[in-house]
């Protein structure tokens, strides 16, 4: 299916892109509060900017973040666990143990998904009882990097190795929903289409999956759209310059689709917000237009206004109704960004 070389230089990358997330040890979480302004000095700003950002819990080295349908949110922290944050901000271990724990996403019943290592899903109850799922797929899984999960419990792996997306419906029958396992960048319908590494995977609401994979050298620079049906199409793509590519301040680490538009205003479509490398963030719509919502920052974490808030990383972004949480990673911190409606 691939060469050897190609597997050991897609292992080697994916490894270093971990190592650069799980790069500092986690402490004891501290109770929640603003970082560079009183909470009544926040409360005044926001009165003009009702698009508020503010440290919502300190020192948790975690790369990949969720929300369940009731508020809390979730975690991983790799060779540790998973960890459970209240809508209060109240952090607690959900499930502890020193497995490679990588992406996480929360069922509807409250089953949390994730997936372990180099090509292992599994899923944890909120009792903490841990099942290895079976993906009986041709070639096996290959360094899984993400997951989503359909109302249904259908799962949709984003198969980083292979190249390809894998479908397991809740019987548990795996088939290969879009991908061929050859390395591209290739538009189509199943295994006419083409990966480079895809990283992250999201299901929105309205039935389409969104992707971020490579963009030809297999950095995380494309956003691309993926029908139930297996057809892809890319929305955005970041081109590769030869001896120009700025990896970190260009490189897309997550997405999180909401029906919010770019002031973060409830929408009747959805849309899509972006987390870069240096967690600039970004608004677009589905059709691929971009608006920045966030000022570009180099390893600073400052709170406010959305419009003079500044960031230092993000390895992670998920949003629950008008709350957006952040995995900023290089001071181990989770940021919310948060509108009153």
């Amino acid at each position: 299916m691939k060469g050897v070389f190609y597997k050991i230089s897609t292992l080697c990358l994916l490894i270093a892109t971990l190592l650069v997330y799980t790069g500092c040890k986690k402490d004891e979480p501290i109770t929640p509060q603003a970082t560079s302004a009183s909470n009544d000095a926040l409360a005044k700003l926001a009165a003009t900017n009702p698009i508020m950002v503010s440290t919502y819990v300190r020192s948790i080295a975690g790369n990949r973040i969720c929300s369940d349908g009731t508020g809390n949110i979730y975690v991983t922290v790799p060779y540790e666990g998973i960890y459970k944050i209240s809508p209060g901000g109240v952090v607690k271990p959900f499930y502890l143990a020193k497995l490679p724990f990588f992406a996480l996403k929360a069922a509807k019943n409250g089953d949390i998904y994730t997936t372990v290592g180099g090509n292992k899903i599994a899923k944890i109850s909120q009792s903490g009882v841990f099942t290895p799922i079976e993906v009986n797929v041709i070639y096996g899984l290959y360094l899984p990097y993400d997951l989503a999960i359909a109302p249904d419990n259908t799962l949709y792996i984003a198969d980083t190795g292979n190249n390809r997306i894998v479908k397991v419906t809740p019987d548990g029958t795996a088939s290969v929903l879009a991908g061929n396992g050859v390395t591209g960048l290739e538009d189509g319908v199943g295994n006419k289409a083409k990966f480079n590494n895809v990283t992250t995977i999201k299901l929105s609401a309205d039935g389409y999956l969104w992707v971020i994979d490579g963009n030809g050298p297999r950095r995380f620079k494309s956003v691309r759209r993926v029908t139930l049906q297996g057809a892809v199409t890319t929305v955005k793509l970041i081109p590769f310059v030869y001896g120009n590519d700025e990896i970190q301040n260009t490189s897309i680490t997550d997405l999180a689709v909401a029906k919010r538009d770019k002031n973060f205003n409830r929408s009747p479509v959805e849309s899509l917000f972006l987390a870069y490398g240096i967690a600039k963030l970004t608004h677009m719509t589905t059709t691929g237009v971009e608006t920045p919502i966030s000022r570009h920052s180099v390893f600073a974490v400052y709170d406010g206004p959305i419009d003079t808030a500044l960031f230092a990383g993000a390895s992670g972004i998920c949003i629950n109704d008008n709350r957006m949480y952040i995995m900023d990673n290089h001071f181990n911190v989770i940021r919310r960004v948060m509108k009153k409606d």
